[in-house]
């Protein structure tokens, strides 16, 4: 492998460990909470977006109720940058609820970004619920992000699947 093209070099690695209840990875790793307003880190080659978090990430599920813990540093730059430091360190926890009976969902996370250098750190805090019934989905998510030098900022989303028969509205 060349060293001299960043686009042929090993990007990503992990050591990861699945268990029928959950898993632990080491490395690399992307990570979404709830519908993604809390915390989306994520990929996207068609936009050349790549937020990938290194460090920690645990997930684990038993019964209704499931929890993921992640704990590592941000990517910076954009994805055709040959350097791409990481000097922001982010932790985070969801803990989610489920009853398929009931066919409710409710869910909670935090996250933590502390920049690097002087700057203070950033805490989002987010609350999500979903119900489905027959033939009715409706989920939301709701976040705050509070910041010591800039103003906070709050986000809502809500979205809704209605099936009838072969017509589905979203």
């Amino acid at each position: 492998v060349s060293s001299d093209d960043p686009s042929f070099s090993v990007n990503f690695r992990y050591l990861e460990a699945n268990s029928e209840n959950g898993s632990l990875r080491a490395g690399h790793y992307y990570s979404l909470f709830g519908n993604g307003l809390s915390l989306n880190a994520y990929e996207e080659r068609d936009l050349r977006v790549d937020t990938n978090l290194e460090g920690i990430r645990a997930f684990g599920s038993r019964g209704g109720f499931t929890a993921k813990l992640i704990a590592g540093t941000t990517v910076g730059g954009s994805s055709e940058d040959a350097e791409r430091p990481r000097n922001d360190w982010i932790h985070g926890a969801d803990l989610e609820w489920s009853n398929w009976n009931w066919g409710l969902t409710l869910g909670a996370s935090a996250v933590r970004l502390q920049p690097d250098g002087d700057v203070s750190p950033e805490n989002l805090e987010g609350l999500r619920g979903g119900f489905t019934w027959s033939f009715v989905d409706i989920t939301g998510d709701w976040a705050q992000i509070k910041r010591a030098e800039e103003k906070d900022g709050k986000g809502l989303f809500v979205g809704s699947n209605w099936n009838l028969g072969p017509l589905q509205i979203l």
